[in-house]
């Protein structure tokens, strides 16, 4: 049953609203109404006003000009005597504290007896008017100031002043404008139904209308029009305030519109919205409500829990009665249940207080209901489809790391956390690097994040040859890996996938087996090597001899011959090395182009194959050991040659190249800048079912050869980080393309100078465990203008270098041998020469690649290096090197 309100309930509740004074008494004087702003006007609360004469509360009354008036003559008198009504009749208050007002009074006695007294506070209008009069020019300052245009008129209406807000309102200059009337500012169309208004207006003393007015541009537009009539020196004005409701109008329209617009919001949303007051009671549904319980239509007037639940009461836990006790909203899942009590669909429901804007009370809910039924069935089957996923990922083989566009980690499988050590539950949010540590090889150095490899590139990144994981616990494992971009249904990166193996066991394996190989071949490669030992052995040995008989020009022409097979000899030396002890490149930033071409035609003197060299304009330098890559480009060169028996044309083409994205089409290398040659023959080819052969150990379809030539290639360029690619067609010949990681922003260290001599000058210190290279250097160093001291140990270098330094003849330079059996080798030499002198300029000499102190000499004290057999052109280069300023 529907409750009606009070009708003087809620007349009270308006009085109680009302900033004016209100107060009602019966037809025996007595109070029984008073409202609160009767209290604080007059300053004695409601309850002592209840119980209170009117006639005798503790104010005192006066008149605006400060006497005394008796309640008799103070309109509650006059209505309780003369039942007569007063209307606005103005007073000052004065109230128990001391205070004053100046109020406006109005009575009206009742048709049955008693009265009702209102009265509002006009002691601010009061205090601005008698501001006004006291002085024009603030008069003319305030009229100034207003908004609203202001004119002074005579009863006839003509024009006597006007304020600059009417100038600029109505468009005329001050001179025009007081030639006019009220009447030109009116259109002619409306002037009839403003006739009487002056007569009104001297009755009444002013009217307030809603009006047009008329620019001198002729535009019409909405006004509020407020006149006053008043007197001045026996004569009467009328002051007219203007006001422009364009856009108050606009405004006005604007409200409707929003507020039809709001309504068609409601009535299209998709969720379900009912409005209730603080009773629970439904003011207001949408029709996505009305179509969600239409079986209990109409739903206005019906409580909510009756309506949408069919409860006799609310629930404990009712998020809308949450909200009016809280003042805040709650939320809810409800789950929908068909016969039977299966759930057929989920709801959300959220509750909203709606507060009153004057006293911030909460006057009513709003309810919002969303069917979420799709989602929570998407939910369940995406909750499904990551436990699929996981099973999945458990059941892999490799490692994978899943993480953001930031590199932060976002899911791990359970091998991923075995490899690194880390748990998922630690590694979420945390960045890559912290969880997937990865080293280079042999150089230490932290290896560049795949994630952002494959950010920057948008395609597949993988690690570079010689990636270590270092776990948490320190354990290194060598790992292959590839990383991919996750995009989302729009193709944007939103994250990338790592997957990762541990390599270790099969690299060791793979090792094992090339040892075996290398075991099994031993007794072909001890043959082939003892036969071209044999051949360069006679070649050096028969031009000695013959040096020896000859004379003059004849004898230097065999000792010139001697020594290339000498150097035939070191090329199969450092060829040995590298293919048996790893040879690890000692680099040095060098013009690939000078390389090849002078490798190409040093490997083709005395064949009958020609050479094409085409080398691009502006190679790119590259980190490279100049021996090792010489011995690339030579081996190539060779077996482009041996595979040409009638002989032919060898192309070599060198250029810079860029590979921009993993994804693309092209080499499969990684993205970066390199240098790549090619060395093309025109060959038989080789035959599909060999070429994943070509790089194995020993292995060689030529009568010639060991076999170990492009396997060494293969090991040096990989050393390099670079690639070595083979193309073949049987019947079209092959083409092998080197791709070494360049560096454009970088300069050779030095051009090469063959057959010149660097001379220079200075003591040099000399310190070798073999006597004849003691003594051949010590030659060489006087050959170049150098004065040489030879010593065998680092004890002897050490005594020798501080005596130097006492007679005031200190070494330049040092050349320190690296290996010294049974005493101080040149290692623990440089470190203590550091400590005599920290500016010593030592060079590190060994004929193993393999140690570090030549590949990172730096890192061991030493300013350069000389590999072993070196001759007079190299020692005096890498001295001239050393000493330059």
């Amino acid at each position: 049953m529907t409750v009606r309100p009070d009708p003087l309930d809620a007349t009270q509740q308006a009085l109680a609203e009302l900033p004016d004074l209100v107060v009602i008494s019966d037809p025996t004087g007595r109070l029984i109404y008073a409202n609160p702003a009767a209290a604080e006007m007059i300053g004695v609360p409601v309850a002592e006003l209840m119980a209170k004469d009117p006639r005798s509360f503790p104010i005192r009354l006066e008149t605006l000009d400060g006497k005394l008036v008796p309640l008799e003559v103070f309109p509650l008198g006059r209505v309780l005597r003369d039942r007569q009504r007063v209307d606005r009749e103005e007073y000052r208050l004065v109230r128990p504290d001391g205070t004053t007002l100046v109020i406006s009074v109005s009575a009206a006695p009742f048709a049955g007896g008693g009265f009702m007294v209102s009265a509002r506070d006009v002691s601010r209008e009061k205090q601005a008017e008698e501001a006004l009069r006291s002085s024009e020019e603030k008069y003319r300052m305030l009229v100034e100031a207003s908004t609203d245009a202001i004119f002074l008129e005579t009863t006839d209406f003509r024009i006597l002043d006007c304020n600059s807000a009417a100038l600029e309102m109505f468009g005329y200059s001050k001179g025009e404008m007081l030639r006019l009337t009220a009447t030109d500012l009116i259109p002619p169309e409306d002037i009839p139904g403003l006739e009487g208004l002056s007569a009104e207006a001297f009755a009444a003393g002013g009217f307030r209308i809603e009006a047009r007015n008329v620019r001198k541009d002729g535009s019409i537009f909405p006004v509020e029009l407020n006149t006053r009539l008043f007197e001045s020196g026996g004569q009467k004005f009328v002051i007219v305030f203007v006001r422009d409701l364009t856009e108050p109008k606009a405004a006005q329209a604007t409200i409707l519109e929003r507020e039809r617009f709001l309504a068609d919001i409601f009535a299209s949303i998709q969720d379900g919205i009912s409005i209730l007051d603080t009773e629970l009671n439904i003011l207001r549904v949408n029709p996505v409500m009305e179509k969600w319980y239409e079986h209990h239509l109409p739903l206005p007037g019906k409580k909510c829990f009756q309506a949408y639940h069919g409860a006799d009461r609310a629930c404990a836990v009712c998020p809308s009665i949450q909200a009016i006790r809280t003042g805040t909203a709650a939320m809810e899942i409800s789950p929908k249940t068909g016969p039977g009590g299966i759930v057929t669909g989920w709801f959300d429901l959220y509750a909203f207080p709606i507060f009153d804007r004057g006293t911030g009370r909460i006057r009513g809910v709003i309810e919002y209901v969303r069917d979420v039924t799709a989602r929570k069935l998407a939910e369940d089957a995406l909750a499904a489809e990551k436990e699929r996923l996981s099973v999945t990922l458990r059941s892999i083989g490799d490692g994978v790391i899943t993480t953001d566009v930031e590199g932060r980690v976002i899911l791990m499988n359970q091998v991923a956390e075995k490899l690194t050590g880390y748990r998922q539950e630690e590694s979420l949010g945390r960045p890559l690097e912290q969880v997937f540590r990865i080293i280079h090889e042999f150089t230490r150095e932290p290896v560049d994040s795949p994630v952002d490899q494959v950010i920057r590139t948008a395609g597949v990144a993988g690690l570079a040859n010689h990636t270590l994981l270092v776990a948490r616990d320190g354990t290194e494992r060598a790992i292959a890996d590839s990383g991919s971009p996750i995009r989302d249904r729009d193709s944007r990166i939103v994250g990338v996938v790592l997957v990762f193996r541990d390599v270790t066991q099969k690299r060791q394996a793979e090792e094992q087996m090339m040892k075996a190989e290398k075991l099994e071949s031993l007794g072909i490669l001890a043959g082939g090597i003892a036969h071209d030992f044999n051949n360069i052995l006679t070649g050096i040995l028969g031009n000695i001899s013959l040096a020896r008989l000859l004379p003059g020009d004849r004898a230097a022409d065999r000792l010139v011959e001697a020594e290339k097979a000498c150097q035939r000899a070191r090329d199969l030396t450092q060829q040995l090395l590298t293919f048996s002890r790893g040879g690890m490149p000692v680099k040095t930033t060098a013009s690939i182009g000078e390389i090849i071409a002078e490798s190409a035609r040093f490997a083709l003197r005395g064949s009958r194959t020609s050479l094409e060299l085409d080398l691009e304009p502006g190679l790119w330098p590259a980190e490279v050991d100049v021996g090792q890559i010489s011995q690339v480009a030579q081996n190539l060169v060779i077996n482009a040659d041996q595979a040409m028996p009638a002989g032919g044309t060898i192309r070599v083409r060198a250029r810079n190249f860029i590979r921009s994205a993993a994804g693309d089409d092209g080499p499969a290398v990684r993205p970066g800048n390199y240098v790549c040659f090619t060395v093309a023959d025109e060959g038989e080819g080789i035959p599909p079912e060999l070429l994943n052969k070509i790089f194995d150990p020993f292995f060689t379809t030529k009568e010639k050869g060991s076999g170990i030539g492009l396997t060494t290639s293969y090991s040096i360029v990989s050393k390099h980080d670079g690639y070595i690619l083979v193309e073949s067609a049987v019947g079209r010949g092959s083409k092998f393309s080197v791709f070494l990681p360049a560096s454009p922003e970088k300069l050779p260290a030095w051009p090469r100078a063959e057959g010149k001599l660097e001379r220079g000058s200075g003591r040099v210190l000399v310190m070798d465990d073999e006597e004849a290279i003691r003594e051949l250097a010590a030659l060489m160093l006087r050959e170049l203008g150098y004065e040489p001291l030879a010593v065998e140990s680092g004890e002897q270098a050490l005594d020798q270098f501080r005596r130097a330094r006492l007679e005031g003849r200190p070494f330049a330079a040092v050349i320190l041998d690296l290996t010294v059996p049974g005493r101080m080798g040149g290692q623990e030499t440089v470190a203590r020469l550091r400590e005599i002198d920290p500016a010593v300029k030592a060079l590190v000499s060994s004929g193993y690649s393999t140690d570090p102190a030549l590949s990172r000499y730096l890192d061991y004290g030493f300013a350069g290096f000389i590999t072993k057999p070196y001759d007079v052109q190299t020692l005096g280069r890498t001295l001239r090197q050393l000493l330059s300023p």
